[in-house]
């Protein structure tokens, strides 16, 4: 979906649409963005929009549009009069666009329009990334573009990892001091890993926060065999936890976030799952706001950046794998606020860094004002497939795809202004090993003749020592 605001207008465009949620949208919000009523417009297709720029005028600057175009047929846009965000909070909503971005301009009174084609690679593909920005506090979404977009989760699958297994702490069924043990299934996963031997012990403590910290896929399978007897089973806690949630879109095949075609989640869904996390299990938030396992002398390091280099960042978790693009979900509090973004489908490191630190910053200074809706107003997008970032990201277009985001993007490069300019003394938990602790060799049965414990040997006489004879001449 693509949107875009000028003078008083916002327009909304899809190449396909439901006209009863742009009536939904039309009927909560007015011009200014309060509740109240303002009409929309439909219409089959973008050649359709210059009718729409011509005739404008006609339609006047009161509430009461109407309706026109196709009606319930498939349609192709939606004329809003709202604020910005919430435009962009309906747009997303009726999204599927592959071809044009619309911009509008106010001029003499009437809407010009004009169609940007996104040409990349012999393709038009849309490159706008899910992101999400929500006030912690109260539930409002400053900021949605595209959150209802089915993606691949990557290693924020492990948030639900992370919860599951918090509520099986909650109820008894482990406790922190619980030994995970290292499975054959657990080494044998793919990096980023630890990689202890088989049969090392480690607390459940000490493997969350590897999980977390670390994102070591071992650990997560380990978790979910030490919690739920097998991976499959705990795969099932995970898709039950999400359905309690209404995580309508999101699906999960393992624990770690490896890739699988049917795992998958929504900017939306992360949301929830994270501010689940945040609300009811406040205990753990040092796992999520750590940056640094230290195991003996080796240090292993969180890929969150803003972790060091955003003052106020409180966690949460970084994912990435080729079909998802970098992943993350950060949290920060500032001046009695707290804000979390999402932001998923980053071609690189620095950028996702970037793109979250800017969405955090605008969202503190309140040049995100909010959009009037709560995270669980949000809708997702059910039936479209999730998004494939593999052929940009570690396919032949990556070269062209990464260099044309990096133009597009700058921040952080060197000698570019950058987003994360505070130094944060990084959090450092230390962990350990239990050793062996399944399947270790016993001592050796002790002879039927030993004496048992308890048993005191009678005393024995020493022999007398031999006489010292001297030999004779």
């Amino acid at each position: 979906m693509a949107y875009a605001v000028g003078g008083s207008g916002i327009f909304a465009y899809s190449d396909f649409g439901d006209w009863r949620a742009c009536k939904l949208w039309g009927n909560r919000y007015d011009t200014s963005g309060e509740p109240g009523s303002v009409g929309f417009i439909i219409v089959r297709s973008l050649g359709t929009l210059e009718k729409i720029a011509d005739s404008t005028s006609r339609l006047g600057s009161g509430p009461n549009w109407g309706v026109a175009g196709v009606g319930s047929a498939k349609g192709g846009a939606c004329l809003l009069r709202p604020d910005l965000g919430v435009a962009k909070r309906y747009a997303s909503s009726i999204w599927k666009w592959e071809y044009a971005t619309v911009t509008i301009t106010r001029r003499m009174g009437i809407f010009a329009l004009f169609a940007v084609l996104m040409v990349f690679g012999g393709s038009a593909p849309a490159w706008a990334l899910p992101r999400l920005l929500v006030d912690m506090h109260s539930g409002e979404v400053l900021y949605a573009e595209e959150e209802g977009r089915p993606w691949h989760p990557a290693s924020l699958t492990k948030l639900m990892t992370a919860l599951v297994t918090f509520e099986a702490i909650k109820t008894g069924r482990v406790r922190l001091d619980t030994p995970v043990i290292i499975s054959k299934r657990a080494l044998d996963a793919p990096p980023s890993k630890v990689g202890f031997p088989i049969d090392t012990g480690i607390t459940l403590e000490d493997a969350l926060y590897l999980l977390i910290v670390k994102s070591a896929n071992d650990i997560a399978i380990a978790i979910a065999e030490t919690v739920s007897g097998s991976v499959e089973r705990f795969a099932d806690e995970m898709n039950q936890t999400a359905e309690i949630l209404d995580m309508s879109v999101s699906h999960y095949v393992n624990p770690n976030g490896l890739h699988d075609p049917a795992q998958t989640t929504s900017a939306r869904d992360i949301a929830v799952l994270s501010l689940t996390i945040k609300q009811h299990h406040p205990q753990f938030s040092q796992m999520f706001a750590t940056k640094t396992v230290q195991l003996g002398d080796i240090k292993l390091r969180s890929h969150n950046e803003l972790l060091t280099k955003f003052a106020g960042t409180t966690g949460m978790k970084t994912g990435f794998v080729c079909a998802s693009g970098l992943n993350i979900v950060a949290t920060a509090e500032r001046g009695g606020r707290a804000l979390m973004a999402v932001v998923l489908g980053g071609s690189s490191a620095r950028e996702r860094a970037e793109l979250t630190a800017e969405l955090m910053l605008k969202g503190f200074s309140g040049e995100l004002g909010g959009t009037g809706w709560r995270v669980t107003d949000l809708t997702n997008q059910p039936g479209t497939g999730p998004f494939n970032m593999r052929p940009y990201i570690c396919g032949a277009e990556a070269r062209a795809f990464v260099a044309a985001r990096t133009a597009a993007f700058s921040f952080g490069l060197e000698g570019q202004p950058t987003f994360l300019n505070d130094k944060v003394e990084a959090i450092v938990h230390r962990v350990g090993t239990l050793g062996l602790i399944r399947n270790v060799p016993l001592p050796r049965p002790r002879p039927l003749w030993a004496p048992g414990p308890g048993i005191t040997l009678p005393s024995v006489p020493l022999p007398r020592p031999r006489p010292h004879l001297r030999s004779g001449g």
